[in-house]
């Protein structure tokens, strides 16, 4: 039996083939934007006048990207309810899954991954600032931490980190309930994304075919999430294409894409038996012979 089904093949091949496209138009079209630069991360995309997805705060990335793993996770365990075909492999499959989405995403025995490949690629620790600089430096905006203060993702005020702000310019102008979240920029940001979309489609087709088939006669709540999961799959595959076109580098996507399709193979690792085979056991064949 092949590693990866034939629905799943396609399927990657299409991720595969999405990702490549959009960030070759991007490098074409000079469409995409460096997010690890902390001076121009927060600002508008240049095209987000011209183009509805270019914007982070369109709604198809705040309600449903942004919560990719959430939306992934209810379809898996909706059509698992509905149609339990291999629930114990498709739930192991879902938990390596979100194991990995985890280890990238938020932790891994300390930092997550996606970070310790920041700062490995030489990334700095720094707050945005809620003022405009006047005296010139473009820099001015963003402050400089100790790396320390991104591990621990806690937030930075000018009352009980006062020191920190010691040689920022404008500093009267913060006010007293402002708290900044630090976070690593300039090295090598892996496109969270593009490893997000990439997982997600690959694990919830991946799911589909592992519970296939379906029965002759499917009830109407089946049929109800295959096209609740067809859509969901077609929305990742649109939002992928719209993320390789407008944000991050060539290459943050590329690695992104890897990092992705390697969570999903991680997903493939056998789950455990829970009985070992009983040694002198005899086949219900051998006593019929």
């Amino acid at each position: 039996m092949p590693l990866l089904s034939r629905p799943v093949q396609r399927a990657l091949a299409l991720v595969v083939a999405t990702t490549l496209l959009g960030t070759a138009y991007s490098v074409l079209a000079s469409t995409w934007l460096d997010t690890s630069n902390p001076l121009i991360a927060n600002l508008p995309h240049p095209h987000h006048k011209a183009s509805f997805f270019a914007s982070k705060r369109n709604v198809f990335n705040t309600l449903f990207v942004k919560r990719a793993w959430a939306w992934t996770s209810l379809l898996v365990a909706a059509n698992t309810l509905v149609n339990p075909r291999r629930a114990p492999q498709r739930i192991w499959r879902w938990a390596l899954a979100t194991a990995a989405w985890l280890a990238f995403a938020s932790w891994f025995f300390g930092p997550s991954l996606r970070a310790r490949a920041a700062a490995l690629s030489g990334a700095e620790c720094v707050v945005q600032l809620p003022y405009t600089p006047t005296g010139g430096d473009v820099g001015a905006h963003v402050l400089t931490v100790p790396a320390e203060y991104c591990v621990q993702r806690r937030p930075i005020t000018t009352a009980e980190h006062a020191h920190l702000f010691q040689q920022a310019i404008g500093v009267a102008s913060i006010p007293e309930s402002w708290r900044g979240i630090p976070r690593l920029t300039r090295g090598h940001d892996v496109s969270g994304h593009v490893f997000l979309l990439s997982l997600s489609i690959l694990t919830l087709v991946d799911d589909v075919a592992t519970g296939a088939p379906f029965d002759a006669l499917a009830s109407r709540t089946q049929l109800a999430g295959g096209v609740a999961t067809a859509a969901l799959v077609a929305l990742w595959y649109w939002m992928l294409l719209m993320t390789s076109v407008y944000f991050h580098s060539p290459l943050e996507k590329i690695s992104g894409l890897v990092v992705g399709i390697t969570a999903y193979l991680f997903t493939k690792i056998p789950m455990p038996t829970l009985t070992a085979p009983v040694e002198g056991a005899v086949s219900l064949e051998k006593k019929q012979q």
